[in-house]
């Protein structure tokens, strides 16, 4: 007898934070037999871009948000969500999946409450230390909640909440940190803030430079600096201070800067927290003040509780704060190495796949 075929829906879409995790979690669905899976996202976010060339089929709806509108834009985003429902229902009707997996992003919402009330089993991924509002909003409706973060379940119903992780690239999967490893000189720094960069980040490390002096032997830098800057400008600073360092726009193999850094500066993104957990890397966590609910210093604070990582709030931050939080930390191999093991005792490898079993398993 020939095997039903099983089709997974995931809605996600909009940033990495949310894409990301996703393509894991496909990845690991069609590893199984009999399993296909197409994304749902809209033309507003990096799907479109990100997903076509891994060879994802991608499914567009219209982008409707509700956060933070005001005046006329908030009634006319509430005046398009019955249309937004109503092409979500037809999708859902057409492509008949099996299970929906929402990660976020504007059409996670949609597909996710209509595949609910059409009594498809929904399972919701949440990576953030605070649920993001398209979570606290389908949190009754759907038929279980995974999260990234443990922090997350004190604003969720918890007899549908789960400890998964979040799942990270396979790639990322296999590093392993200098911690883990006979310590290589000199000692590197890796900075970034996202791909766009972090204009405050880049400023504070440069303004770092001249009270770190002492240290332009032993001190190595990995800069992701982003769009925004230049980079011959940005390497110049570096050369004129005597450190050796690597800049680049963009790190697309991130795996392999990991490998090479003994500490991380960067903003508090759920991938980036994530990353950091897999890999073991001690940071310097500068969360970004304007994101959802405060949700990036929440995601630091779930690091630095289990002493992970140390966390630099934007308004406090300045070039000479940050040079003595890197002094502290090159000079104490021992802290260094409890942040790593701190870290290995939140590291869930494994959760793209025990996300898919209890997707498989949900009723």
């Amino acid at each position: 007898m020939k095997q039903k075929q099983m089709k997974i829906l995931i809605a996600a879409g909009g940033t990495g934070g949310h894409l990301f995790p996703g393509v894991a979690l496909a990845e690991s669905f069609v590893k199984r037999d009999g399993i296909s899976v197409l994304f749902v996202g809209t033309m507003r976010g990096l799907e479109t871009k990100l997903l076509p060339p891994l060879g994802w089929k991608l499914l567009l709806l219209p982008a409707v948000s509700l956060k933070d509108r005001h005046g006329i834009k908030k009634i006319t985003s509430y005046a398009r969500l019955p249309l937004l429902l109503f092409r979500a229902f037809c999708l859902v009707m057409f492509e008949k999946p099996s299970r929906v997996v929402s990660i976020g992003g504007y059409a996670a919402g949609p597909v996710t409450l209509v595949a609910s009330l059409l009594r498809i089993p929904t399972v919701l991924l949440e990576p953030n230390a605070i649920p993001g509002l398209t979570t606290r909003l389908l949190a009754r409706w759907v038929s279980l909640i995974c999260l990234g973060l443990p922090e997350a379940a004190r604003a969720l119903p918890q007899k549908k909440v789960m400890l998964t992780g979040t799942p990270v690239r396979k790639s990322i999967l296999g590093v392993r940190s200098k911690s883990s490893k006979e310590k290589v000189k000199p000692f590197t720094v890796l900075c970034f803030g996202g791909s766009q960069g972090a204009q405050k980040i880049n400023r504070a490390v440069l303004e770092a430079l001249p009270h770190l002096q002492e240290l332009t032997s032993s001190l190595r830098f990995i800069h992701q600096i982003g769009t925004q800057e230049k980079r011959e400008r940005v390497k110049q600073v570096y050369t004129e201070r005597g450190f050796e360092a690597s800049v680049f726009e963009f790190i697309g193999a991130m795996e392999k800067v990991y490998e090479e850094a003994d500490l991380v500066i960067a903003r508090a993104g759920a991938m980036t927290i994530a990353e950091l957990t897999i890999a073991t890397l001690p940071s310097i966590l500068i969360p970004y003040p304007y994101s959802a609910d405060d949700h990036q210093r929440a995601n630091a604070e779930s690091l630095v509780r289990i002493g992970g990582a140390t966390m630099i709030l934007e308004a406090e931050l300045t070039g000479e704060r940050l040079a003595n939080e890197i002094k502290k930390l090159t000079e104490d191999s021992r802290h260094l190495l409890s942040m790593s093991q701190a870290l290995l005792k939140r590291r869930q490898p494994d959760a793209a796949e025990r996300i898919v079993n209890e997707c498989l398993n949900v009723k």
